[in-house]
């Protein structure tokens, strides 16, 4: 199974786009952090609008991402199993041609 994960050509995207959204909640922490400490509301204004707005533009961008690659490889992996099939399909015409 982590052989299989290892050659998988979405593993390391998906590992870089997963880390973004990680990302996008420690953001969204830190400025929840940044606000809880603050007393004053011109200083957590800020923090609030860059903080937590990147840190949600983050996740946005990183699901976003991960759902277009994870798209991406199921329509490879249906296009792979699509032409094994249809090999199949034509070596089992041949042996019928031959019989006839």
């Amino acid at each position: 199974m982590i052989a299989r994960l290892r050659n998988d050509p979405l593993t390391p995207s998906a590992l870089v786009l997963i880390g973004l959204v990680v990302g996008g909640f420690v953001a969204i922490g830190l400025a929840w952090n940044i606000v809880r400490l603050e007393p004053l509301v011109a200083l957590q204004v800020p923090a609030l609008m860059s903080g937590g707005l990147g840190g949600l533009a983050l996740i946005v961008a990183g699901c976003g991402l991960l759902h277009v690659q994870v798209g991406r490889r199921l329509a490879a992996l249906e296009d792979e199993s699509e032409t094994r099939a249809l090999h199949a399909v034509q070596g089992l015409a041949r042996r019928l041609e031959g019989e006839w």
